[in-house]
């Protein structure tokens, strides 16, 4: 009758301990999959961040050559127009 319909549902392997196994593994697992994307997450992140120290040097060292060039041809004009 009910006390055996709950007992089904209470006792280990029923319904509750079946659902909460199922659970608590799907639970492991999502954790799992966080940690993975964290990790994924944080390497790219370094990924990244190395690649923009890189631009961002190369962009210095144009600009250096670009300044410089300007001046060498002002230079050469002003003494081509003389």
């Amino acid at each position: 009758s009910l006390g055996n319909m709950f007992t089904g549902y209470l006792s280990a392997g029923g319904l509750f301990d079946t659902r909460n196994t199922a659970l608590q593994s799907q639970l492991t697992d999502l954790s799992k999959q966080e940690d993975t994307l964290n990790t994924r997450m944080n390497d790219l992140t370094a990924l990244y961040t190395k690649q923009y120290n890189a631009l961002d040097t190369l962009m210095a060292q144009m600009s250096s050559t670009s300044a410089f060039l300007t001046n060498q041809f002002d230079s050469n004009s002003n003494k081509s127009s003389s």
